[in-house]
Formats: structure tokens, sequence, C-alpha cells
């Protein structure tokens, strides 16, 4: 999760602590938003489809989340438990962690690529799939 959520979200807990600071929390928080980039990246199904346009064959996302694996970009939040992933340090590079909440309720964090991971993954998959 970056800084600058985590950082709205502090504000706004002590906005509701202290209400005369409702004022001075807003403007710090649209202050942090302007500087803030908008979340950018690629999910996993967004990598398979410019992957097999790259590679011109049918690329899934199974394939991509494994290339991911075996690169050591990302990892298991809780292994066996439940199929989040997170970022490894290699991966930070690569990518951001957003916190997401689904329609059915279910919080966690998304995985966002930047268009630097697709040459990894090219050479990745042109090497096992030779």
């Amino acid at each position: 999760i970056d800084k600058s959520a985590i950082s709205h979200w502090k504000l706004t807990e002590l906005a509701k602590k202290i209400p005369e600071l409702t004022p001075v929390v807003t403007s710090a928080q649209s202050v942090i938003a302007s500087y803030t980039p908008s979340p950018s990246g690629m999910i996993v199904s967004q990598l398979a489809s410019s992957l097999t346009v790259n590679l011109g064959k049918k690329i899934t996302p199974a394939k991509v989340n494994k290339a991911l694996h075996d690169l050591e970009l990302q990892d298991w939040a809780k292994p066996g438990v439940n199929r989040e992933r997170k970022l490894t340090e290699k991966g930070k590079l690569y990518g951001i962690a957003l916190l997401t909440t689904s329609e059915s309720g279910w919080q966690g964090a998304q995985l966002r690529w930047h268009d630097s991971v697709i040459p990894l993954l090219t050479e990745y998959l042109t090497e096992k799939h030779k």
C-alpha cells in the first residue's frame, strides 16, 4: 500500500478524533493527492493481452502469474490460505500494490504492473515456449 494512501487514512482518522482539524486535514489531503500519481499499471489480464499481441500467441493470465512467481516478482501473501499475492522486494521495482475492495466486500491488495515488466515477461515466455 503506498504511503499517500496511508497518510490519507491517518489524516481522516485524526479529523474524526479532533473535528476542529477537518479543514486543515482536507487541505493536507488535497496537497497529497495533487502530488500523488494516479494509480497506473496493468493487472495480470491486461499484461496477458499485451503479451499475446507482442508474442503472436495466446498468453493466459495464469501463465503470466506463473511467470511473475518464477521471476520472483510476486509471492503468496498467505501461502495455502487464499489466492492473494504480494510484491516481492524485486517486484516493487516493476509494480505497485493498491488496496481494493470488491463488490462482494473482499478487501486486499491488487497488484498493478508497470510497462517495464513487459520485456522481462517477454523474455521469460519466449525462453519457456521455444
